[in-house]
């Protein structure tokens, strides 16, 4: 390898080497091929100007000659041309001595030629310079002495011929020889360069080429035999790699035959687990109802039995049954959550809520249970609080309840506190931490492990202890993990433990942030709205079990409504084909025709699509509900029914009672109508035992009389609760709160006075009347101060804060009920008076006002809600000349008349009719579509024509009233407005009366 290394280099040395000198030869011969040519165009140049002066001569000669004989008028020009010429001669004459750039003259001579021009008896330098001279002595003459025998006339004509072209012939032989042997000198040297330079290339081609050509040719040789090898490596490599494309065939089609019959094992074992999670889940739901249905029984008997007359002692036995019936109830409840998130069936909502909210529900839900273990229970105040996010709320509060729950339960002394952190953001979303913080028994490490699997607590001694499944936890991890987060605890056994759960919530934005705020008074007060506006409606119940009828009907007649029984679908569409009904509780699973088939039926006729229907039913799964409002079903209640969630339901889908209808009877009658929410015969006076110690007051009770007055009293102590009962029982319905939380929610239901005492365990009273005039629900119930502490300055901070008056204990049985009596009477004028300025007072519909304000209000909560908002439109056809026909009270009649056919098809709580003015109306459609709408105004057109019809074929002959209808539909946009809708009824109003009037002009376009 090295030998080879120094012959390539010696070789490519040699190479450079011959090129060089290559190089220098060519450039020598270049150089003298240049000089070749310049010397033969220096000789050109000499040659050519040396005969060009023997011409000049000659010329000079003529024009002398031609000069002295010419006429005075052409020697001018003569003199002229003869002085070019001699101008001419001397210059070319000084170029060929001195040499001339621009001639191409070179400015040396040989000694020849130098010879030649200065040397010997007649130089030719000194001829010329004579006959020059002898030229410009004749130029110099004036005409008159020019003469043909001027002696310098005679040189030129002399000398020229002779001597002087002798020699200049002879100079321009004498320079032709010399460039001749120039340049044949030079042709020899180019030629002896060209000789070296073949020289040369024969010694490089025999000492550098042919050895480069046999190594090239060894080169060419090895590169040959290693391209054999090459090929036959290569051959080699494609018999293995065919052997080996064989083995992978063979093992793909095995393999391809092995995940086939995996795959179809796969699939036969997902086959049987979801049969076998059908199979479970059905399982459940059957278990569910099952247990349900004697549960509702249970919890339904003894709330019953609760507002019945027992003694201290039944009345405890009956509240620790209750007690352990709720917690088989949460147990069950427990056990279909975990199922439903074991199967993903629970979905999760984003809607802006704010966490102070979540915090305060679940404080206010444990409020209860914490006062009666001593325990205190509340928020650290954090800026976070007040910010609202997006998530869902609903799924956040039962991890928070669960969290509480579980503190309250192990805790026997101490606090309880709830916070939220900010940690930072995660992008857009931002980082919060929920803590319950408690100073219960802690847990040590091993236990902590074991938490957040169900059925798992600390240790076995816990469960007995403390009771629980160890359900909680478990479901809460899942719904933390399924919103994205992590939980955990932080404990020290002793001395407490902190539950946490972390999650990345979005910020809501502005407008929702404005409207969770406006909204969320509203909600809080519908939640505990009373029952007086739907007292007396009628309701079909449906249901096949006996022992759920007698709770059902039970908790109606408390609710003031008059339910009629159904055993079956079946009958209930025969009794539903024989009389109308306000609304329809049906249960699922019954004989001879199910729920589901019976609102099927319901639906189909023309008499049953507008009835409400709701599903009251042990079936309490997700997708249960799902099952029933597919249906056509309204909404859905669960076994066991809670009597308040009952009411709240009842609330939201029965038609209001007509309030204007009320506020006339008290201007006929002269009196305030009766406030009595209560059916008759439904509880009595019955206050319940106040010898009974303080704990019979843990909860809220409601204390009845019927045609009475309701009364809040809110006292700590029971001696105080049964004097004031004892004085007021006779003359009002008393409701009974020992805590300011308890009096909060009482004061929903609508007392129409509280009275209030300053002292109690968890709000003091100056906060709870604070809090009562800060929500719009409680703000007008009077509130009246009834406490030992006669301190002038808490009954004007009492006054302040909103109360109407203030009484001392002791107090006089008379002065209390005068009191009362004085500011019942009071709160019913200004309720009376309220309801006048919102009603109009010839019809009792909503007026022009009360219409705007809903309006601006179902228009934000459509367009938070994305839900369509309905308006109809409806003008009074020939008012006019009714009016002017048949006088004044007839067309007061005919507006009342038309109010009535609008109202009695209204079945929601939320659709508002209101008097727009003169003869028109409008109603007011929430959640309602185009096709709703246009239904709802056609079936009132059909009640206002048929009504008016009879009417006027009773007073004969005569202008006949009918109705015209414009409907508009939207679903808002942040561009509309609440007058774009109001534009678009007006305008089908005006093609429905253009059209021919008595009609109805559908949403189109709307």
């Amino acid at each position: 390898m090295n030998a080879q290394r120094r012959l390539s280099r010696a070789l490519t040395l040699r190479y450079i080497s011959a090129l060089a000198l290559i190089a220098c030869l060519a450039t020598a011969a270049w150089m003298s091929l240049h000089l070749v040519i310049s010397a033969q165009e220096t000789t050109a140049a000499v040659v050519n100007v040396s005969g060009r002066q023997r011409m000049l001569s000659q010329r000079m000669a003529l024009l002398a000659l031609q000069l002295v004989k010419a006429a005075p008028d052409e020697r001018a020009d003569l003199r002229e041309r003869l002085q070019q010429t001699v101008d001419l001669m001397q210059r070319s004459h000084l170029g060929l001595i001195q040499g001339d750039a621009e001639m191409n003259l070179p400015d040396s001579m040989s000694e020849t030629v130098r010879a030649l021009y200065f040397d010997g008896d007649a130089p030719l330098d000194r001829q010329v310079r004579a006959y020059l001279d002898a030229a410009r002595i004749l130029l110099r003459l004036p005409d008159a002495q020019l003469s043909a025998d001027h002696p310098a006339l005679q040189h030129l004509l002399e000398v020229g011929p002779n001597t002087l072209l002798t020699a200049l012939d002879g100079m321009v032989w004498q320079y032709q020889r010399e460039g001749e042997a120039a340049v044949a000198r030079l042709n020899r040297i180019e030629t002896s360069v060209w000789l070296l330079t073949l020289l040369l290339l024969a010694l490089e081609l025999a000492f550098i080429f042919r050895p480069f050509s046999q190594r090239l040719h060894q080169l060419m040789g090895a590169l040959n035999d290693a391209q054999g090898r090459l090929e036959r490596h290569l051959e080699t490599l494609e018999q293995q790699v065919a052997a080996r494309t064989h083995e992978l065939q063979v093992a793909r089609d095995h393999l391809e035959e092995r995940v086939a019959a995996r795959t179809a094992e796969l699939e036969t074992a997902r086959r049987a687990a979801e049969a076998a999670s059908a199979d479970k889940s059905q399982f459940l739901a059957n278990m569910s109802h099952e247990i349900r249905t004697p549960m509702n029984a249970v919890l339904g008997f003894l709330d019953i039995l609760l507002d019945s007359r027992l003694d201290a002692e039944q009345s405890g036995y009956v509240r620790k049954i209750r007690q352990a019936a709720d917690a088989l109830l949460r147990i069950l409840n427990d056990i279909l959550d975990l199922t439903k998130l074991d199967a993903g069936a629970v979905a999760l909502e984003q809607r802006p809520f704010l966490p102070e909210t979540l915090l305060r529900q679940s404080i206010d839900l444990f409020s209860v249970s914490a006062h009666a273990k001593g325990l205190a229970l509340g928020i650290a105040p954090v800026p976070i609080l007040s910010q609202a996010f997006r998530g869902d709320p609903l799924r956040l509060g039962q991890v928070l309840n669960n969290l509480v729950g579980n503190a309250i339960k192990f805790t026997e002394h101490g606090s309880i506190r709830l916070s939220v952190q900010a940690l930072g953001r995660d992008g857009e979303r931002q980082r919060l931490r929920f803590e319950v913080q408690d100073s219960g028994i802690g847990l040590t490490p091993e236990q902590a492990a074991r938490l957040f699997q169900p059925f798992s607590q600390a240790d076995e001694t816990t469960t007995r202890r403390f009771g629980g499944t160890g359900l909680g936890l478990a479901i809460s991890k899942q719904l933390v993990e399924l919103m994205g987060g992590e939980i955990g605890v932080d404990a020290v056994a002793g001395e407490g433990s902190t539950f946490w759960f972390c999650l990345a919530l979005e910020p809501a934005s502005p407008a929702e942030t404005a409207d969770l705020g406006a909204a969320a008074p509203v909600k809080a007060a519908s939640a505990y709205r009373r029952t007086a506006p739907i007292r007396d409606a009628e309701l079909l119940l449906v249901e096949d079990n006996l022992t759920n009828q007698a709770v059902a009907l039970a908790m109606l007649g408390k609710l003031g409504l008059r339910p009629t029984v159904a055993n079956n679908g079946q009958e209930a569409l025969e009794q539903l084909k024989q009389r109308r009904f306000d609304l329809v509780l049906m249960d699922l699973h019954m004989p001879v025709m199910d729920g589901l088939t019976a609102t099927a039926a319901i639906r189909a006729a023309d008499w049953g699509r507008d009835i409400p229907i709701i599903a009251m039913t042990a079936a309490a799964f997700e997708s249960d509900r799902d099952k029933v409002l597919a249906a056509g079903m309204n909404d859905h209640i669960a076994k066991p029914v809670d009597p308040q969630q009952l009411a709240a339901v009842l609330l939201r889908w029965l038609p209001a009672a007509s309030e204007s209808a009320a506020a006339q009877a008290a201007l006929t009658a002269g009196d305030a109508p009766s406030p009595d929410d209560q059916a008759p015969g439904a509880g009595n006076a019955a206050m319940i035992n106040l010898d009974a110690d303080s704990q019979d007051f843990a909860h809220p009770v409601a204390v009845d009389a019927p045609d009475h007055p309701r009364l809040l009293l809110v006292d700590d102590d029971p001696t105080s609760l049964r004097l004031a009962a004892s004085i007021l029982d006779a003359d009002y319905t008393l409701l009974v709160a020992t805590a300011g939380r308890d009096a909060l929610e009482l004061a929903a239901e609508g007392p129409e006075l509280i009275l209030l005492d300053h002292h109690l365990p968890d709000i003091d009273g100056l906060e709870v009347c604070r809090r009562l005039k800060a929500d719009p629900a409680s703000a007008e119930i009077p509130v009246i101060f009834v406490t030992g502490n006669q301190d002038p300055v808490l009954e004007a901070a009492g006054l302040e804060a909103g109360a109407v008056d203030f009484v001392t204990k002791p107090y006089s049985a008379a002065v209390l009920r005068a009191r009362v009596c004085t500011h019942v009477a009071l709160k019913r004028k200004s309720d009376l008076l309220t309801a006048l300025a919102q009603r109009d007072s010839l019809t009792g519909v909503a007026n022009r006002r009360t219409f705007d304000q809903h309006l601006e209000k179902e228009w934000r909560l459509a367009r938070r809600q994305q839900t369509p908002l309905s308006l109809v439109m409806i003008d009074a056809d020939h008012f006019k000349a009714v009016n002017d026909t048949f006088g004044h009270p007839v067309g007061d009649q005919c507006l009342r008349g038309i109010a009535q056919c609008a109202s009695a098809h209204l079945k929601r709580p939320a659709d508002l009719l209101a008097r727009y003015g003169g003869e028109e109306f409008v109603l007011l459609l929430p959640q309602t579509d185009a096709a709703g709408a246009a239904h709802l105004a056609e079936a009132i057109r059909s009640a206002i024509e048929t009504r008016f019809a009879r009417a006027a074929d009773a007073h004969g002959e005569g202008p006949r009233l009918t109705a015209s209808f414009g409907c508009a539909t939207q679903t808002p946009s942040a561009q509309d407005t609440p007058e774009t809708l109001l534009k678009l009824a007006d305008r089908n109003l005006y093609q429905a009366k253009a059209g021919g009037r008595n009609r109805v002009e559908p949403a189109v376009g709307g």
